[in-house]
């Protein structure tokens, strides 16, 4: 991502380490459902795809990701189908494959009847990712609000969408206010935690 010199790089590596975690933490697992062999297999292959990502092997988890797709696709899993497309948004993003992932993302915001729910607030996420590391900072900002509204409350993206705020004002010079932004992420992140563990 490009930067300007006046930015403390430390401050926001580690402020965007925190949100892309935070992202994927939320949309790397498909949730349950009745097992069949392609659903099986998506699920599979989308566990060898984490464990390659991983060990740092981006391009074996986008082959991976790629066949689990393909998998879930087949008998129209779409919750787990969502999930292994926002899986491979964030590959395709990491290996500097920026339209690609934009087309993984749209793929699911176009098709709301079968990509519902939280999968609508993910891709959204997902998509002010993007523009942030563009860098579009204007559509970044009206992504993560698309993103907050889409989040059923309490909303486990908060956290990583103010982080997404904090850094578009730090670009923007607003120190102060990405300071804030920061603290408030922080607390949001403390606030979840309970809920996480208890699912």
């Amino acid at each position: 991502m490009r930067r300007s010199a006046s930015v403390p790089r430390g401050w926001v590596g580690a402020l965007l380490a925190a949100l892309v975690a935070a992202l994927a933490a939320g949309c790397s697992s498909p949730p349950a459902r009745t097992p069949n062999a392609a659903h099986e297999a998506a699920l599979s292959l989308n566990q060898r795809a984490a464990r390659a990502l991983q060990r740092g092997d981006s391009v074996q988890a986008l082959a991976l990701y790629e066949q689990a797709l393909t998998a879930a696709d087949s008998v129209e899993d779409f919750d787990t189908g969502g999930a292994t497309l926002l899986n491979l948004a964030a590959v395709q993003a990491r290996l500097g494959q920026t339209s690609q992932a934009h087309q993984r993302v749209d793929r699911i915001l176009r098709s709301r009847s079968r990509y519902a729910g939280a999968l609508q607030a993910q891709a959204a996420a997902r998509k002010a990712l993007l523009y942030l590391d563009a860098p579009d900072l204007t559509a970044a900002l009206q992504w993560a609000d698309k993103a907050e509204a889409d989040c059923a409350a309490p909303c486990a993206l908060s956290a990583a969408l103010t982080d997404v705020r904090a850094h578009v004002a730090l670009e923007r010079g607003d120190a102060a206010a990405a300071a804030a932004l920061a603290v408030r992420a922080s607390a949001q992140a403390e606030a979840a935690q309970p809920s996480a563990e208890q699912a």
